[in-house]
């Protein structure tokens, strides 16, 4: 994992927080930020089978991150304080969203 990825995870996470279920939350169950539709989501494209959001690996957070949100959203070609910031944003509006503010700003 490089370095500045590494960090900019460390940013979300501190924000994203543990487990919970709030039945107001639309997006349901949640751990670390990621959603059970998107835990299962990535577990079926890598042939695994499904299972409860609660006991999500670290290893598994980190390889949804980087794909869902850091790669799918070009961070990697970014200065670091830009890549954080759109890191954050695709993280919580979406990696196709944080790409047309990227876009709307050019």
């Amino acid at each position: 994992m490089d370095d500045l990825f590494k960090r900019a995870l460390q940013f979300v996470l501190k924000w994203e927080g543990g487990y919970v279920n709030n039945p107001n939350d639309k997006g349901g169950a949640t751990n670390k930020g990621i959603t059970q539709n998107t835990y299962n989501a990535w577990l079926k494209s890598n042939g695994k089978a499904v299972k409860d959001v609660k006991n999500i690996t670290q290893a598994e957070v980190e390889e949804i991150y980087r794909k869902n949100y850091w790669l799918a959203s070009g961070c990697e070609k970014m200065t670091p304080k830009f890549a954080v910031l759109v890191f954050y944003t695709a993280v919580n509006m979406g990696a196709s969203r944080a790409n047309e503010f990227l876009k709307a700003a050019e």
